[in-house]
Parts: C-alpha cells; structure tokens; sequence
C-alpha cells in the first residue's frame, strides 16, 4: 500500500474521536480502511447517492443497502430490473462526475475530486478492463474511479535516501547579504529526506541566490505569520515556535526558528506533487533580524510576487468534518450553478431573494446540502481564520498569475473559492443561509471578492488593450491616474486589514503603483519615517495625481485616536473608515463637473476653493447596527430614526413641500445608491415593504419600546405621513395580516399566501441589507434649509455643509477660527445632481484652508 495513503486515512480519523482501523498489507487494505468511512458517510446521509460510491466499489453490504434504498425511494422504472436500475444510477453517479471538466465549468477541475467524494480511498483491486465490448456499465464506472485514483496513491519508486540527522549541535542559519540591488533567496525542496530526533521529517533543504530576472521558475506561499485562528486558545497554542532545518552556503546543516503554522505549511507543500522544486517564502528568503534588507526587499514586491509560476495560499490546519464540509460546498454546487446560469443567464440568481428550499430545488442537489453545520463551517473559515484579515494577501493574491488554496489535506482553486461566495452574495443566500447581518465588513466571501478585484486591476495593467475600458470605467481622463487609482483603492481596502506594522497600509500596497514601471521607487519603503510624514506625503501625492479629490473622503467616520499631529484632511491609514464609501461617480453637485483642481498646501495645511452651503440643525442618531444581532431589532432601529427624521422636517417645512417625504429618506438612507451592478435594483417598493413588514413584526413589542417607536405602529402610519408610493397602504398591512394568519392556522399553508409572503419579505430584506450598509457609523441629519444627509458619525449640531469646487460629494467642516477642520464627506439629498449650480449657490467660491 502507498505509503501517502496510511497518512490520509490517519489525518481523516485525525481529532473525529474514532480509532484509526488498523490496515493490513495486501488485498485487504480497502476493506479494512476505506469501507467503514464510506459506509459511515452513507449512513449519515442517508441518500441514495451516498450508497453508490460502496457499490461501485465493490461492497456487498454497500450494495445491498443502495437495493433498500432505491425501492424505499420508489426509483425503480417500470419494467425495469433491480441490477438494471443499480447498473442505470452507476451510470448516472459517474457521467455526472465526469461532466466536471474545466472546458464546462470554466474553472480548473481534477482527479482529486473524485478522490475527495470518496473520502480519498484507495483500492488494490486489479484494474478493471472496461475498454472491451462486453464490459458493463459497473465496469466503466469501477475503472473511471480507479483510474482518478492511480494518479494519487500509486507507489512510487524509492529512489531518495532518508538521513538520521543529529540536531542537537546544530548552529543557527546566518544569512549573506545580498549581492545585487534585485536578487532574491529562494528555497530548494530537494527528493531526500531527513529524519529527526523527534520522529518528525523533512525534506532536504537549501537556500540559493539569483538574481530576479534570472531565478528558476518558483512558487510563492502566502501564510500568517503567527497562528491560523484568531480565537485565544489556538494563538496560544501556535505561541511556540518549530525547527527547520536548511543546508547553508557552507554545505552544512543549520536549523531556522519558524512559526508552527508555516512549520505544517511547509509539510503540507512538501507533500503535494509539483515539478516545481523552489519556492519563495519571506520567513526563509528574507533576512528578517535586517531592517535595511526588508525595506529594499518590500520595494520590489510586486516583481517576486508577478514572476513566480503559482501562489499557494495556506489558510491552515482544520477539523477533517469542516475541511470536508468546506469542500463538499464547493464540489456540489459549483458544476450545478454553471449549468444554471448557462441556462438561465446571470440574472437568474441576481434576484437576491433565493432560499435553502429553492437553491435545492433549481440547481437539483441533495437534502443534505440543508445541513447548517457545512454552512457554519463555511462561514467560520472567513470569521476565524487570520489569512483573511493580513494586510499583505491583497497583493500577494493580486498578483501571481495563478492561485491555490490549501487547508488541512485539501486544496481549492482561488478561483472556485470566488466563484462561491459571488454566487451566495447576489443570490442572497449569504444572509438566510449565514445568518450574518448585511453589513460588508462581516458578511462571509465579502475579502474573496475584493481579493479577485485586486486580481483583475492586476491584470489589466499588464494588458494595454484593456487599460482604456478599465479607465473609462472608473470615470478618469488619463491613463496615468489608472495606477494611482488602483493603488488608493488598495489603500482603502488595508485600512481593514491587519499588519504588525502600521507602514505596510501603504507599502503592501505599492506593488500596484509599481505595475507602471514609471512609478518604481516613487514611495521608497522607510519603517523608519514617522507615520504623520508617510500619511501626509502620501495624500499630497494622490491629491495631485487623482481627480475630484477622492482621497478626502477616506477621513475615518468615527474615530478620534488618530496619529498624532496628523492634519484633519490626512486620512489616518492605520485605522479601519469604518464605514462603507459611497461610490463617487453617482453624484455632480455643482452641474458642471470638471476634473481641474485647484489647491496648494501651506505647510501642512490644505488650500482650496469652495463655499459653505448650509449648517446641520438636528442629529437623528443611528445606532451601531453591525453590533445589533437582532435583526429585526436593527429593522425597527432604523425604521424610527428615520421616520423621526420626516416627522421633524414635517413639522419645519421648507424646500421639500412638494416633495415625496418617505421617498426623500429613503433615498438618502441608502445615499442614492438605487442600482449598483451586480445587486437588485431599489425602488419605492422595496421600502414600502420594509416599513410594513418591519412594522408588522413588530406591533407588539413596539408598545413595550416606548413612545418614540409609535410612528412605526401601523395604525399611526396613516395619520403622521402623507400618501406616498413608499407608504404601505391599508390594504397592504390588511393582507399581510390575512396571509399571516393563514398560514399560521393551515395544516398545509395556502401557495399564493406562501408566495405573497415572500415577495414582501424579500423586498423588505434586500432593502434593510443595503440601507444598513451605508448608515452604519453614520448620522441622519437635517440641516437649517431643510435638507435630510447623511454625514459622519463624529459631526455636531452647527457643523458647515461645504462644497469643494471638483469635488462629486460634499463635505461636513468644522469652523476653528478662520479655518475648518474636515469631518468627513456627507450626502444632502436633493443637492447632489446638479442643484447648486441651478440654484446660484457657487456664485461665491473662495479659499478655504483645511488645518
């Protein structure tokens, strides 16, 4: 038997609290390993598919139970034999496998997936002749499995030594300096192995030079440093640090401090077959204890991380049943979900309103795919694992051409891992499946999808043809702002993300700006530069190297621990914005939008011209919804601030008089982001279904809240608000009422009350999930003229609203003295498309100087 396959079936049972059987030599290996996993897996799934994977290989008791299945389950056609019906589903169960090509699903698919859905068995069986005429379909089906198998666990000629090695008088690794400005260290695997005093082993290893544009081809490992999990009890337990041991330029054996979470990482990637035997790693290929090193390393980043063939993302060890659980997602629902989209077009799972019953029913997958525990292991890969949150995958995913990613003994293409989350994030299935709030910043998948964005900003700027598309797209006038664009969008994206290091928010960032190579060493790596200085320069540069002066609108929303002495109008970078950016492109406040700036900075003070508009007269405060676990507590949350909002402007009206109230807050609560490609469109509806149903649910438990909640009564609607195509009818709240009760009271729920019922929840949903994510760390406000915004969560009563000649939003300023301090940008509904310039109100532009 291989000897890789004891070490499978050993991980498998690895922390499942069952005892490894122990596997004999010869023709009994399968039986006496693999069959009681195959047998336990059918057994809790209990479906007629599970048995076949028995079957087909061979065991009686498998298929004996596939035989009781099948007539339970009433498969059986007319006529048919019970052979002839087992022979028919063995067919199925293996073309439907064999239908996983790359060329069908447009992702990289291979033997290994067979291998998985049989829990990585093996048999020692003689091969099955399935080439003849007379060879019948469990023949096909046995050499098919077979044959995905061989690749995997044949025996492989021994034709490398294993050394005993002593490393008790070992001496530390002592690194050479580099030679050249551009050389790189790379780690060799080599086919010996060493065996150590602790019983563990590894492969032979050196560290060789070359010079970048000449190294051999490589891999690049992407990794936490510390501990995999962020939870306390595994950061403990990674506290203690392993040995590796390389060979040095002396020829040698020398042994290197690692991490244990880089430790398994590099068992796991000894382990797997590749040609490729170098691999660049920072703990190993950078001399860590030299800063000089590091910082002329880290300048050319970009360079290592796009020359090597593959990345191999270790995200870390893991439970084998959420390992397997993870994976299974992936294996059954990605082939399915092309074939439905191929079918059915992209817009058939953009709805956003798909359920666990209809993701079962229209992509044909089995009931256990309504298990929640494959679904919370799903959601806590993202939760708890610290690959996620490190500042530095951005451009190490971004940029390798290719990309794996590995957990415990199983592997996924990145480009699967993004295909599934995509899919659960516009279907809507992230939030009833995940039971996780709207908000980006937590939602499950939400870092995949900014990492393939990363990917293809990559891509692009090594492609000329498509630099002028992407620079159309992202309304820009040159293609010499594309890669300062990109590089302020990474930028944007570390500020949630982790770094040992408060200056790599900026440097893991500048492999994009290097993908121009004018901009090589344009921002030179200094961890020594205080970060007032690193922050200032840097928005000083992308003040003049981007238009409309988007960089001001990254001000953190509401955090006062800044970096000291960091003028108001830096965005302080080592701290989240804590809240979701509104995209720019939506607005043009003055009517007349031109991409001229006109500024000057004055030691350390920023000089432009605008004009001060308005002032904020009332704060409607919103309350932390991403900490609110209560849905449909945040619902009423943000239903009675914002009606406290139209009842204050009913009470002083002004310019609105004419307008549609409840169409103006809803509006401004999702700050006119109506139709955002790739998520549902919005209109009066959605929040008409939301104030019903939030209003419904809640009808009850809104007396015990207090007086302030009753706007949101249903039986007060009608009198505090005037008709409006957002506000619930009468009608609307008699029928719901009606379903509600039908539904509860019927032994089998009416289909159109079921159907109605849905619809209205659905809406009310979508809307809730998008409102949330722009109000959270935000303030409702109204200002002395009338207008309903939402601002910053630090702004105060008597705050300026201002515009900023070039600017696509406005800004809420502070007077001190002469000067203003920036609070951060704001949205006034009604004053963002044009208004002004209609209105008079940039007649009088002057300086005004930000401190």
């Amino acid at each position: 038997m291989a000897p890789g396959f004891r070490q499978k079936v050993k991980r498998l049972f690895k922390g499942s609290g069952s005892k490894h059987p122990k596997a004999q030599d010869g023709e009994n290996d399968f039986n006496a390993t693999m069959l009681p996993l195959l047998r336990a897996r059918a057994a809790q799934e209990q479906s007629v598919e599970s048995y076949i994977a028995p079957a087909l290989l061979g065991d009686e008791d498998g298929k004996q139970e596939l035989e009781r299945k099948i007539k339970a389950k009433g498969i059986q056609r007319p006529g048919e034999s019970m052979q002839v019906t087992v022979d028919r589903l063995k067919e199925e169960y293996v073309k439907k496998y064999q239908d996983m090509e790359p060329q069908a699903l447009a992702v990289p698919r291979g033997t290994d997936r067979i291998t998985d859905l049989i829990f990585n068995g093996s048999s020692s069986k003689p091969r099955t002749d399935a080439s003849g005429p007379n060879a019948t379909a469990n023949d096909r089906s046995v050499a098919y499995i077979e044959s995905a198998l061989e690749n995997m666990w044949k025996p492989k000629p021994q034709t490398h030594q294993t050394t005993q090695l002593d490393t008790s008088n070992l001496r530390e690794y002592n690194y050479r300096p580099l030679k050249e400005p551009r050389s790189i260290r790379l780690l060799r695997f080599h086919e010996d192995d060493l065996l150590l005093p602790t019983y563990a082993k590894q492969k032979v290893c050196t560290i060789e030079t070359f010079a970048l544009s000449e190294a051999p081809p490589y891999l690049t490992v992407s990794y936490a440093w510390q501990a995999p999990k962020v939870d306390q009890e595994c950061v403990e337990a990674y506290k203690e640090n392993r040995e590796w041991i390389v060979v040095g330029e002396d020829g040698e054996f020398h042994r290197m401090n690692v991490g244990r979470n880089l430790y398994e990482a590099l068992q796991r990637i000894t382990q797997a077959k590749s040609t490729v035997r170098y691999v660049w790693i920072d703990a190993f290929c950078i001399n860590q204890k030299d800063d000089v090193e590091k910082a002329s390393s880290v300048a050319f980043m970009d360079a290592v991380y796009s020359g090597c063939q593959r990345v191999l993302v270790w995200l870390g060890e893991m439970d084998p049943r959420e390992a397997a659980s993870i994976y299974m997602l992936h294996f059954d629902i990605l082939p399915e979900m092309v074939k439905y989209i191929q079918k059915h077009g992209g817009q058939a799972i953009q709805t956003g309103d798909w359920t666990m019953d209809e993701l079962i029913e229209r992509l044909g997958l089995g009931r256990p795919m309504a298990k929640m525990e494959k679904w919370k292991s799903y959601r806590d890969l993202f939760q708890n694992y610290m690959w996620f949150t490190r500042a530095w995958v951005v451009q190490e995913i971004a940029l390798p051409p290719d990309a794996v990613v590995m957990f415990a003994h199983l592997s996924i293409p990145f480009a699967e891992m993004v295909l599934l989350a995509r899919f659960l994030s516009v279907s809507g299935l992230v939030n009833s499946l995940l039971e996780v709030d709207g908000s980006p910043k937590r939602r499950p998948g939400a870092m995949l999808e900014v990492f393939q964005q990363s990917q293809q900003w990559a891509k692009v700027m090594r492609n000329p043809e498509g630099i002028e598309e992407l620079v159309t797209s992202l309304g820009l006038t040159d293609a010499a702002q594309l890669p300062w664009t990109i590089f302020s969008r990474c930028i944007e994206l570390l500020r949630d993300q982790q770094s040992k290091f408060a200056h790599d928010r900026i440097y893991a960032a500048l492999g994009f700006l290097q993908l121009d190579q004018k901009n090589t060493n344009i921002i030179v790596p200094n961890y020594q530069l205080p970060l007032r200085v690193l922050f200032t320069n840097v928005t000083a540069m992308l003040l003049q190297k981007l238009p409309n002066f988007g960089i001001l609108t990254q001000r953190e929303s509401d955090v006062t621990d800044r970096v000291p002495g960091l003028p108001s109008w830096v965005p302080d970078y080592s701290l989240s914005q804590g809240k979701q950016p509104f995209n720019q492109s939506l607005y043009d406040p003055s009517g007349t939008f031109a991409n001229t700036l006109n500024f000057r900075i004055l030691h350390s003070k920023l000089v432009l011209r605008g004009v001060a508009l308005d002032t904020v007269s009332a704060i409607h405060q919103l309350d932390d919804f991403s900490s609110q676990t209560n849905e449909m507590m945040a619902s009423a949350m943000l239903l009675k601030t914002g009606l406290d909002a139209v009842r204050h402007l009913i009470q002083t009206p002004k310019w609105w008089a004419a307008d549609d109230l409840l169409e103006v807050l809803w509006k401004t609560l999702v700050a006119n982001h109506t139709n955002t490609p790739g998520e549902p469109t919005l209109d009066s509806s959605h929040f008409r279904c939301f104030m019903a149903q939030t209003s419904l649910d809640l009808s009850e438990a809104l007396k015990s809240l207090g007086p302030g909640y009753s706007a949101a009564n249903p039986e007060r609607m009608g009198e505090m608000f005037p008709a409006s195509p957002s506000k619930p009818s009468a009608e609307l709240f008699n029928s719901l009422q009606e379903a509600e009760a039908r539904v509860k009271t019927s032994l089998y729920a009416p289909t159109a009350d079921v159907e109605f019922l849905d619809s209205v929840q659905s809406k009310a949903v979508i809307f809730v999930n998008t409102a949330i994510k722009f109000v959270s760390n935000r303030q409702l406000f109204v200002t002395q003229d009338g207008y309903v915004g939402l601002g910053p969560k630090l702004m105060r009563l008597g705050d300026r609203i201002v515009y900023v000649e070039g600017a696509r939003v406005l800004f809420v300023m502070r007077e001190k003295g002469n000067e203003y301090e920036l609070v951060g940008e704001t949205y006034v509904h009604a004053r963002m498309q044009g208004e002004l310039y209609d209105a008079g109100c940039l007649d009088d532009l002057r300086e005004i100087e930000l401190c």
